[in-house]
């Protein structure tokens, strides 16, 4: 058996995790498969002092942040995971996050006995207690009542009810994994059902491990409908790569799911009503810069969403750069909007049309917005709470992604994701474009320091224009949805 343990700042967790591992009494041998994900506590010290004691059971691999899979704009222990996975070269595999552990010394011995005798069965798991605020509770979401056995449709049906720590698999995907596992928010139901697409599920009505809850722990810190949303977006992923779309089980999971999410909605939005924003400071004058071309019915749409701003107090820069004319679009808006009209008579991309929106803009703020895109009625009034009460110059939203596929003439939405939800590090900013054009706002000021878009560039300026921008301001990461982007696949984006 090959025991796999990923683990991430759990200095104050892991050696409680390792020893409930070494702990226990089998008549098969076992390895600890240890994979750490360069811990900034001291994590990594009580790994390698675990493997010197242990070499002959701990195999401690040590990962860098540098390669962590990103998903959904959010780091994850996926490419830890799979990695010790590839590794794992035994009949069967057993996993403990490193802020888990495991209380019954012949846990292992149990399932894998059952697995050996019943080759029918890929997958067998136990009961475990959470630990909440230092207090063990009985677990909240348990498999189906009166029942041990279970299927794919019962994983797709129902709340997932096996519990990472308390799993044993039959290996039977031998390392070989499907491109997508880096796509699906997700991991541990991904896992479940790749396993048990193989065979049965067992369950051990017992208490052999124990499932910590803590704020610094990813699913147990986010809020409920985050939670709930990624995972309808997760099974709808599984159903389609594992062809489960026209089940009746993922069709059941799935309203179970939507409906969790919709009462979780309204929870959150009371919340939300019952806090108080700081009101904007004065009435300082925003700057959206919208550059356009030969996307009349687009423009029409992003100047409608403008329109609808909260914040009354704004201008809008167009930039026609050498595009057909749409004046007839801008003069749909001359009574609701301030509009300033620039046409180039030749094209210098976004780089060059951005830039002469900025100078031609006469705001205190600024904002970008292409003709593809929508900003939502709350973004400007956000950005500026946000501005306005801080000594923040730069802020940025989180934006959905819309998947358009062309129908008919149109574009239509197919589904709907939220690829940057990404907190501010300047350095990983060097790797990776962390946040759209469009969720930024900040000050005037910003230009004297950082400079205008480079239009030498013909693809990524706004990435380098934010690198700039970050040697020498702080971002504030506002957590909320307040625009929306297109990507498209016939290029048109």
């Amino acid at each position: 058996v090959s025991v796999l343990i990923t683990t991430y700042n759990h200095e104050a967790y892991i050696e409680q995790c390792l020893q409930g591992v070494l702990a226990q009494q089998t008549d098969f041998d076992f390895q600890i498969l240890l994979g750490e994900d360069e811990s900034s506590d001291g994590t990594l010290a009580i790994c390698e002092r675990y493997a010197g004691q242990y070499p002959e059971k701990i195999k401690l691999f040590r990962h860098r942040r540098r390669d962590v899979v990103y998903i959904d704009g959010q780091p994850t222990g996926r490419r830890n995971f799979v990695n010790l996975l590839s590794a794992a070269n035994t009949p069967y595999i057993a996993r403990c996050e490193g802020d888990d552990y495991w209380t019954d010394a012949h846990k292992l011995q149990t399932l894998v006995d059952f697995l050996e005798k019943n080759p029918d069965f890929s997958v067998a798991f136990h009961r475990v207690q959470w630990l909440k605020d230092g207090t063990l509770q009985e677990e909240p979401s348990p498999p189906p009542a009166g029942r041990d056995e279970f299927t794919v449709d019962d994983l797709f049906a129902h709340d997932n009810f096996i519990r990472t720590s308390a799993v044993v698999y039959r290996n039977v995907l031998n390392g070989r994994l499907p491109e997508w596992i880096f796509s699906v928010p997700y991991g541990d139901i991904t896992f479940h059902l790749l396993h048990a697409q193989q065979g049965k599920i067992k369950y051990f009505d017992r208490v052999m491990g124990v499932y910590r809850v803590h704020g610094s722990g990813r699913y147990s810190a986010e809020s409920t409908y985050l939670n709930l949303s990624k995972a309808i977006m997760t099974y709808r992923l599984l159903a389609r790569h594992l062809g489960r779309t026209e089940s009746e089980a993922f069709r059941r999971g799935q309203a179970r799911l939507l409906r969790a999410a919709a009462q979780a909605a309204r929870h959150e939005a009371d919340r939300l009503e019952q806090e108080t924003p700081p009101a904007v400071q004065g009435d300082p004058l925003v700057s959206v810069i919208v550059p356009t071309y030969n996307r009349p019915q687009g423009l029409r749409l992003a100047l409608q969403s403008l329109a609808r701003q909260t914040y009354p107090h704004l201008e809008v820069v167009v930039v026609n750069d050498a595009g057909q004319d749409v004046q007839a679009v801008l003069d749909e808006f001359k009574d609701g909007l301030q509009i300033k009209y620039i046409v180039h008579q030749q094209n210098k991309d976004l780089a060059g049309a951005r830039n002469t929106g900025l100078r031609h803009a006469s705001g205190d703020y600024i904002a970008y917005l292409d003709d593809d895109d929508l900003f939502f009625p709350n973004h400007l009034e956000e950005a500026l709470r946000v501005l306005t009460n801080s000594d923040y110059q730069v802020v940025y939203s989180e934006a959905l992604c819309l998947h358009q596929q062309a129908e008919a003439g149109l574009y239509r939405t197919q589904h709907v994701d939220l690829p940057y939800r990404n907190e501010f590090d300047r350095d990983r900013l060097l790797l990776h474009n962390l946040f759209p054009v469009l969720s930024v706002v900040h000050s005037r000021h910003c230009l004297e320091k950082a400079g205008y878009f480079d239009e030498s560039l013909h693809t990524h300026e706004d990435w380098d224009f934010f690198i700039r921008l970050s040697r020498h301001f702080d971002f504030f990461h506002l957590k909320k949805v307040t625009c929306a982007f297109s990507k498209r696949y016939d290029a048109s984006t």
